[in-house]
């Protein structure tokens, strides 16, 4: 592991443990008081502290230091949390972030950063005043408990072998024992020697040493642990408490590396006494109790539960599994043509396994959606404080599961949605109160998974949009026609348009007519879909729909010419036989479904595709936006799993194309992008209309 990797780590986790101090702090400011939030909260930013610590990072250090004393001031109830010193935790928590992603940690290099840092720590000094750090009352039972019968040690005892390939690892051991007295009194520190090579077997880049340290401190075991957090690979740690009993310390020697002899006796040097050990090697004392093993096993063996996989390799992965899709696919094909059992059985199951080795890919992408919520509490918060308006924040199905990387592109959208709905959607509180409404407005987002996608919701009990109003500002702008006959959802839908805004004031937050197209142009591009509906003054609902992944698709193979195309089921409604006459020169048409025109394109035509047009032809009727459209080609051969490629950057201003395929044929198939296929039919429409009434005239 080089330099880079180690920063990284460190500002992942950093950037982890200060964001769920954030949320707690949310949670406390709306009442949810919780004296583990506490505890947690200190926890998190004491291990920012003691990381930024071994890396030399002292900005860091220092101001974690104040958050931490405050933190421990309110936990040892020497303090309340009130919403002052909330709103202070969450701006400092802010700072740390920002200096913690710098690419300088530690060293301020910013102005603003440092004229921050010194506004923080003297507000964290006023608050903190000159109250004395009282005591812990584990700490005090310990101590009541320090004649307890068969207890050894009265300090903290330490035992500590770094791994071999610390330094290799750009780890320096000293730098943690010197971070360690941050957490009291280094008594006695004893240096093991026993594993040092002989001299022509010296290897200067191999950390030999061990460490047993005596440690005097009112630290909790947890705190003391975490100064060794970026060591715990390959080493051997054991943390032992004050007041343990003797078969702790008989378990341990028969597991350091050091072996038993060395060890008891550095015990005997260290001045602790054990029963039975007169000499190291002769100890004949009975084994610990099962019981009493197990505890010491669970509370001094630090085993890392998960391990951090960088997220490249799980996209490899998932690349070479949709590699193997399309060869099983093309095994398949083959083999249709042989009449051997042994063969097909074999395919089959081949097939299977395959499926289930796609399905464990994927489900590695996926992750809940409710990490990405919980961020948007403190964006509510912030905006409502802004506009001096009280608003009640719900989320509701955080667990369920998206693909990553959809996860980091819905971001930006749903984030219009919300500062939108809170500007544009929310009444303040007398507005609400005249017009009978509860004084605090309601905000909710919540997802669950729909049929092969997934659905976000995000809704308010704010004024609701003004058809009237839209309207009339879409004609303003050339947006429609002033005689044009639309629909109270395609009248909602105009706000996606761009530089559409119906704000009298241009504001910090919105009134510049950019935004809500933005979130159209970002959610398409994920083969999703947008709609809003509202009911005036009493609020609006953004339905957004997902893929569940970008990378492998279950999509419906048709052939047009002599061209193949996917289409995603999703938007896929029903499929039927043409009876659709069009003129040579014709690209468009329509049919009467169950009632309904039903808008036809010729895909092969509206493409300009070379092959042959002739032959019976089909419909695909699609669904977008509540409205259905068909589009014309020759063959439908079914459905199909689909391995997304990218198109390349030439072909990517293509409108009604998001990427190909390759059919077990060898053969390379487009994926049909709805939305922009939609979109262009639209025009293609509208221009129609256009000449009819240039050639009425």
């Amino acid at each position: 592991m080089d330099l880079s990797e180690i920063r990284e780590a460190f500002i992942q986790e950093s950037t982890e443990l200060l964001s769920s101090a954030e949320l707690l702090l949310l949670q406390l400011e709306r009442g949810e008081f919780d004296a583990e939030s506490i505890h947690s909260m200190f926890r998190a930013v004491h291990t920012v502290k003691g990381t930024a610590g071994m890396f030399g990072y002292e900005s860091i250090e220092k101001c974690s230091h104040e958050l931490e004393t405050l933190l421990d001031q309110a936990r040892s109830e020497k303090t309340e949390l009130d919403p002052k010193k909330i709103d202070f935790l969450l701006r400092a928590v802010d700072h740390l972030k920002k200096i913690v992603a710098d690419p300088f940690p530690g060293e301020l290099t910013d102005p603003d950063a440092r004229s921050e840092q010194e506004r923080i720590i003297s507000e964290a000094k006023g608050f903190i005043g000159a109250t004395e750090r009282k005591k812990p009352i584990n700490e005090e039972k310990k101590t009541q408990e320090s004649s307890k019968k068969g207890s050894v040690n009265s300090e903290w005892q330490i035992s500590f072998f770094p791994g071999q390939d610390t330094f290799r690892s750009g780890m320096d051991p000293y730098s943690f024992l010197k971070y360690l007295k941050n957490f009291g009194e280094i008594l006695h520190l004893y240096l093991y020697k026993s594993q040092l090579p002989k001299w022509e077997e010296w290897n200067s880049e191999t950390c030999y040493l061990g460490f047993e340290i005596k440690l005097r401190s009112s630290s909790r075991q947890e705190e003391i642990e975490s100064v060794f957090a970026f060591l715990r690979d390959g080493s051997f740690l054991r943390v032992i408490p004050p007041n343990s009993s003797e078969e702790i310390f008989h378990q341990i020697a028969k597991e350091i590396p050091c072996g038993e002899e060395e060890y008891y006796k550095t015990l005997t040097l260290l001045g602790l006494q054990i029963d039975g050990v007169q000499v190291a090697h002769e100890s004949k004392t009975s084994p610990a109790p099962k019981q009493e093993i197990e505890k010491t096993q669970a509370t001094t063996t630090i085993a890392p539960k998960l391990i951090r996989i960088d997220s490249a390799k799980v996209d490899q992965l998932v690349n070479l599994v949709g590699e193997l899709i399309i060869s099983e696919a093309s095994l398949g094909r083959l083999l249709v043509e042989k009449e051997d059992s042994e063969l097909n059985e074999s395919a089959e199951i081949l097939s299977r396994l395959v499926g289930e080795i796609r399905e464990t890919a994927m489900a590695l992408r996926m992750v809940p959606i409710g990490e990405l919520f919980e961020k948007y509490r403190r964006t509510v918060r912030d905006i409502s404080i802004e506009l001096g308006k009280d608003v009640d924040f719900e989320i509701q199905g955080g667990e369920t599961e998206l693909d990553r990387s959809v996860i980091e592109k819905i971001n930006d959208p749903i984030v219009h949605i919300l500062r939108n709905a809170l500007d544009h959607g929310i009444e303040p509180s007398g507005e609400r109160e005249a017009l009978g409404k509860s004084q605090r407005g309601k905000l909710k987002i919540q997802a669950s998974h729909a049929t092969g996608s997934i659905s976000i919701e995000i809704s308010d009990d704010g004024k609701g949009l003004n058809q009237d109003k839209i309207r009339k500002k879409a004609v303003e702008k050339g947006i429609i026609d002033p005689d044009q006959s639309l629909t109270e959802q395609e009248i909602a839908n105009l706000i996606f348009q761009p530089g559409f805004s119906t704000a009298e004031a241009v504001t910090n937050l919105s009134g510049r007519g950019v935004g809500m197209d933005v979130v159209l142009r970002n959610i398409e591009s994920l083969r999703g879909s947008v709609n809003v509906q509202s009911e005036f003054g009493k609020g609006s609902v953004f339905s957004i729909r997902l893929p569940l992944t970008l990378a492998i698709i279950d999509g419906f193979l048709v052939r047009s010419c002599d061209s193949y195309f996917v289409v995603p089921m999703d938007w896929v409604k029903e499929t039927m036989e043409s009876e659709l006459q069009l003129l040579p020169e014709e690209i468009s048409g329509s049919i009467n479904l169950r009632g309904e025109v039903l808008p036809i394109l010729h895909l092969g035509r509206f493409l300009g595709l070379p092959g042959s047009d002739e032959g019976r032809k089909n419909i695909l009727v699609l669904e977008y936006e509540g409205r259905n459209f068909g589009i014309l080609v020759h063959d439908l051969l079914g459905e199909i799993q689909s391995v997304i490629k990218p198109l390349n950057e030439i072909f990517k201003g293509i409108q009604c194309i998001s990427g190909t395929s390759v059919l077990g044929t060898g053969k390379i198939a487009f994926i049909l992008d709805v939305p922009g296929l939609h979109s262009l039919l639209k025009i293609q429409r509208s221009n129609l209309r256009e000449r009819e009434k240039i050639r009425s005239k």
